[in-house]
């Protein structure tokens, strides 16, 4: 159900999101399915098979070929995640962004701050792995779900403002390195920000600021190009 609810004959409604709205493992569905049976069975047998990772997400974005949402199954790692987005050329490795919200909710966030901001916070902050509440924050407004279509709906409130941690993520240490200890679990929501190489930064600067001329320089060699080509005796 929408609200994270399943009902069963005699034990009735059992809640197999959890108290922090996070998800559970399959082992833990079953744990508490045989808790709830106890009452009414003797001995009770319970097998959980997810068949399909629709409702919660895990985001991705910048520097990778597959940028946007992928499910979350309750066994994505860093490592899992990135491998499946694909880091370009552009990318640094060494300076990967994980945002975590203080408070997880169903649909994402809509992250509020300027990219300026994000990298300063990066600079600061701590791999993950370590003490979270060390790291430093941004910004976030929670997305707005309808809980019946569980797709984003208007509201006439606006949602307060929550915090998110943002965590350090090096990627070269662990595919160069073989250092895992870092390889963390994902949780709902989170958002992974993959940002250009200082050099990539450069060139990309470049090419925003030649893109406004670019169709003038080729209005304007155009003709010259269409001349040699008809003057041209083979």
């Amino acid at each position: 159900r929408p609200d994270g609810f399943v009902n069963l004959p005699l034990v009735g409604e059992i809640d197999v999101v959890g108290e922090n709205r996070t998800g559970l493992k399959p082992t833990e569905i079953e744990e508490r399915i045989r808790k709830a049976c106890e009452g009414y069975y003797e001995r009770v047998d319970a097998t959980v098979q997810v068949t399909g990772y629709n409702s919660q997400k895990i985001f991705v974005f910048g520097q990778v070929g597959r940028p946007g949402p992928q499910a979350w199954t309750g066994a994505n790692t860093v490592l899992d995640v990135l491998a499946t987005s694909q880091p370009t050329t552009l990318a640094w490795p060494e300076r990967i962004v994980l945002i975590r919200c203080k408070e997880p909710t169903r649909g994402g966030y809509d992250l509020e701050f300027k990219m300026k901001d994000l990298e300063q916070a990066a600079e600061k902050a701590p791999e993950v792995g370590t003490d979270i509440e060390s790291a430093p924050t941004v910004e976030a407004k929670p997305a707005q779900i309808d809980p019946n279509s569980q797709q984003l709906a208007s509201s006439p409130e606006e949602p307060k403002l929550q915090e998110a941690w943002v965590l350090r993520v090096n990627l070269t240490k662990m595919y160069e390195k073989g250092d895992l200890s870092r390889n963390v679990y994902l949780r709902p929501d989170d958002i992974i920000y993959v940002p250009a190489n200082p050099l990539a930064k450069v060139g990309l600067a470049i090419q925003q600021l030649l893109f406004p001329v670019r169709p003038a320089l080729e209005t304007v060699t155009l003709p010259s190009t269409a001349a040699y080509q008809i003057s041209r005796p083979y």
